[in-house]
């Protein structure tokens, strides 16, 4: 069972400094290999600091994470170098280019240069970039820098890619681009852990999705099952609505 598990949380705790009240208590999520699961939630909600848990950025007080690689177990901190993560902001530096900046990335990763600058021209030209491999990134769009972003987490080749809003305030070409780079990882099988607040993306892409609410999963399921549950004509906006809890002003 465990040797087909990719990861397992089990009765996690996790609170900030000062919070009275834990934000994640008892929690527990198992996502098997080659998921695509999406996490949506009111702002608050715990998604970021779930994936951040996740993929070994902050530590658990109570409770265990563990990845598997075939019957062998690793802490998230182990698992690092099959790891992707694409944060909300873009973690590039502005004064060298795509290429430059992916090749630093690549050589963090253990990547001999010959590769690191094949990995990278591949990649580059397939999110649409090939023209501007050489400017400096601070003269790119910002949907351009969200394709940077998202490249440099992938040219590792990780087994595992953690998305933290990675479409947010982008152009809508560049979020096909991106849209249809994630699809096709999923179908190649690499493990998809998603955040957003576009939730008719959340639909489209996701095969899994789970409505997070104040660190407690309020529902998980596909996008089928979901409408099965809450009516054929449902859609994500009117479940999530309908579920979580109106924030105060």
């Amino acid at each position: 069972m465990k040797a087909r598990l990719f990861l397992e949380v089990e009765a996690l705790r996790f609170s900030y400094q000062g919070q009275e009240v834990p934000l994640f208590q008892d929690f527990y999520l198992s996502i098997p290999q080659g998921s695509f699961l999406g996490v949506i939630g009111p702002n608050g909600a715990g998604k970021t600091t779930l994936i951040h848990l996740l993929a070994g950025l902050l530590r658990p007080e109570k409770g265990s994470i563990t990845l598997w690689k075939g019957a062998e177990s690793f802490t998230p901190e182990a698992f690092k170098p099959h790891m992707g993560f694409v944060p909300q902001d873009t973690a590039l530096y502005p004064s060298l280019s795509p290429l430059e900046n992916l090749r630093y990335f690549a050589a963090a990763y253990g990547l001999g240069r010959a590769e690191a600058k094949r990995r990278a021209l591949k990649i580059l030209e397939e999110f649409g970039l090939g023209p501007m491999v050489h400017k400096p990134l601070k003269a790119l769009s910002g949907g351009m820098k969200k394709r940077v972003n998202l490249a440099a987490a992938l040219i590792h080749r990780p087994l595992l890619v953690f998305l933290d809003e990675p479409t947010a305030g982008i152009d809508v070409h560049s979020r096909k681009i991106v849209n249809d780079y994630l699809l096709r990882l999923h179908r190649e099988g690499t493990t998809l852990i998603y955040t957003s607040h576009h939730l008719r993306e959340t639909e489209q892409l996701c095969a899994r999705i789970i409505i997070l609410d104040h660190g407690r999963i309020l529902v998980d399921d596909t996008p089928l099952g979901l409408r099965q549950r809450f009516g054929p004509q449902s859609n994500l906006e009117d479940i999530f609505l309908k579920l979580t809890a109106f924030p105060s002003v």
